[in-house]
């Protein structure tokens, strides 16, 4: 866990939620309450997420 809080720059005493990308890339970094249709609209966006919705034929309905 120390390795992880140190990689993404987050202290002991913050409360931050990051996103983290399959590659190991930060995706995006809250500071406070997640909007979840803003969670699921850049989960969505991503390069893996469009081919599996391509593949799936699905639609995200929130």
């Amino acid at each position: 866990m120390l390795k992880l809080k140190n990689k993404y720059r987050i202290g002991s005493d913050e409360h931050i939620a990051v996103l983290i990308g399959k590659d190991g890339t930060e995706k995006a970094r809250w500071f406070q309450t997640i909007d979840i249709n803003e969670l699921v609209e850049i989960i969505d966006e991503m390069p893996m997420r469009q081919a599996e919705i391509r593949k799936r034929g699905l639609r995200c309905s929130i």
